[in-house]
């Protein structure tokens, strides 16, 4: 009986040669920011964000908005393009403060900018889109995800 877990040394060859082949794929598919953060294609998008997104949770959490909009303004400026939040992140608030740091200097067209809805239904949903929209400052998300399905 032949053990699974071993392999001879054409499988193991095959192996390492479909992972290399796999590997040089990825980095071909990926290309950098001139300051050097990688990107890749989202999924099947066909949008290419960074490797590191800047999460509207987190960004919420700084009191002084001023220094968030910095910070986001600065993210941006080295690369990071895949800007995340929700609907319901501090009441909104990171909404709010993400839509003021992406309304100026063109900003908004430089990210990729995804939130999410917690309603189940269409009209709680409708509400949610509408009001993040408002928020963010913008008339699309780049994607919008149902948030916390159980």
């Amino acid at each position: 009986m032949k053990d699974t877990f071993l392999l001879n040394r054409r499988e193991f060859l095959t192996a390492s040669l479909a992972g290399l082949a796999l590997g040089v794929k990825v980095l071909q598919a990926q290309e950098s920011h001139p300051s050097g953060i990688p990107r890749r294609e989202l999924g099947k998008t066909g949008q290419r964000v960074s490797i590191i997104g800047l999460g509207g949770w987190d960004i919420g959490n700084i009191k002084d908005q001023n220094e968030a909009v910095a910070i986001m303004h600065e993210a941006i400026d080295q690369g990071v393009n895949f800007f995340d939040n929700c609907w319901d992140y501090h009441e909104g608030g990171s909404e709010e403060v993400m839509g003021k740091a992406l309304s100026s200097g063109g900003r908004r067209d430089k990210v990729f900018l995804m939130t999410k809805v917690c309603a189940r239904d269409y009209e709680g949903a409708r509400k949610h889109l509408e009001d993040s929209l408002r928020r963010l400052k913008t008339d699309r998300p780049d994607r919008w995800r149902c948030h916390g399905i159980q």
